[in-house]
């Protein structure tokens, strides 16, 4: 049985961490792509440099050395794996939807990986008792709602994952800022 480990905040120099897999060359295009297609959104892009496919939701740190290793102890096994994307458009389902996201279905390794790292890292309260649903958040609309009118578009992307990161987010008026804190290859 994995130990699940708590990383809780106990002063002011926590940092707000999350488990992440970083978008690579070819998924960088896809949304490059679409972004071309629909420019005249109202929406905020995220910026390529952010793009990525949580696996843990934020949670609050104070030290991210333990996190660290803890991540690399999980990643020891696991394999790289295809990580594939079908369809971009809004999200989530709904009438409301607030971003515009890709998605694809989930590889068996990534279920397995992201279940055991979850079950390791806890993170955010929002994600216990959901399932898993792989997407990448491309945009976020400016106003709740004002992605119903836009349509989901086919698309074939991929890449293969073969690392898998621990993020800082620092949040700011503009949008969260990302920081790559350490980075650990699947298979060791």
């Amino acid at each position: 049985m994995t130990k699940k480990l708590k990383y809780q905040a106990q002063s002011g120099l926590a940092k707000r961490v999350f488990v992440a897999l970083s978008a690579g060359s070819s998924l960088h295009a896809m949304v490059e792509l679409y972004r071309r297609e629909h420019g005249r959104l109202a929406v905020r892009w995220v910026p390529r440099e952010n793009l990525h496919v949580t696996l843990v939701a934020p949670w609050m740190c104070d030290d991210t050395v333990p996190v660290c290793h803890a991540l690399a102890e999980e990643c020891r096994n696991a394999r790289p794996f295809e990580l594939r994307f079908t369809s971009v458009g809004p999200g989530p389902a709904g009438h409301h939807p607030r971003l515009i996201w890709a998605t694809g279905p989930v590889p068996g390794e990534l279920r397995q990986l992201q279940g055991r790292l979850q079950k390791r890292f806890g993170g955010s309260s929002l994600a216990e008792g959901k399932d898993f649903l792989m997407h990448m958040t491309v945009a976020r609309f400016r106003a709740a709602g004002r992605g119903a009118n836009i349509g989901e578009r086919r698309v074939s992307a991929g890449e293969i994952c073969s690392s898998v990161s621990l993020m800082e987010s620092r949040l700011c008026a503009s949008g969260a800022l990302y920081r790559e804190v350490c980075r650990v290859r699947l298979g060791g």
